[in-house]
């Protein structure tokens, strides 16, 4: 007769680490901190609450996480700079993108409430328009909660790096 397996795995030695918990086992950041971070770019509470539901709650945890500690990094580096921040009125659109077989009910102003700013994407592209249209792009293509990061990151670096480029050309 064979003998006789146990019918729970013995537990592990005491000198085996316990598993790290991964970002995936994490929750996901509030919607209040992320519009928290956002209300300097959008100023419609609304609008600031639906894209920050799109970053905190949309895509892979690992995701939302890290756009949460940039966003937030970002946002103290610019308030501790004193940096004054707008929305962006007249930059970039960013139209939601939809599966292709919805698409066709794309309607042209089915947009995000934040737009990228141009001056970023001409600053980038060194003033070729052409250039700077086709970073735009690539900027917000992809699924919500990674293309509104990247604008929302990038109008923070945008507004921060033209105060430090202004207060440099006073002096």
């Amino acid at each position: 007769m064979p003998p006789r397996r146990p019918s729970h795995p013995p537990p592990p030695p005491p000198h085996v680490p316990a598993p790290r918990p991964s970002a995936s086992a994490t929750t996901s950041p509030s919607t209040a901190d992320i519009a928290k971070l956002l209300e300097c770019l959008i100023s419609d509470p609304e609008d600031r609450e639906f894209v920050a539901r799109c970053i905190a709650t949309e895509g892979p945890p690992h995701h939302r996480l890290a756009s949460f500690v940039i966003l937030t990094l970002l946002s103290q580096v610019v308030e501790k700079s004193g940096v004054p921040v707008a929305a962006e009125h007249d930059g970039y659109k960013i139209p939601f993108r939809l599966p292709p077989h919805l698409d066709r009910h794309n309607d042209e102003d089915a947009l995000y409430p934040l737009r990228l700013a141009r001056g970023a994407m001409q600053r980038v592209a060194l003033n070729d328009a052409r250039r700077a249209d086709m970073l735009a792009s690539a900027v917000v293509d992809g699924p919500p909660h990674h293309a509104l990061a990247n604008v929302a990151m990038v109008n923070l670096l945008h507004a921060l790096v033209s105060h430090l480029e202004a207060k440099e050309t006073s002096r």
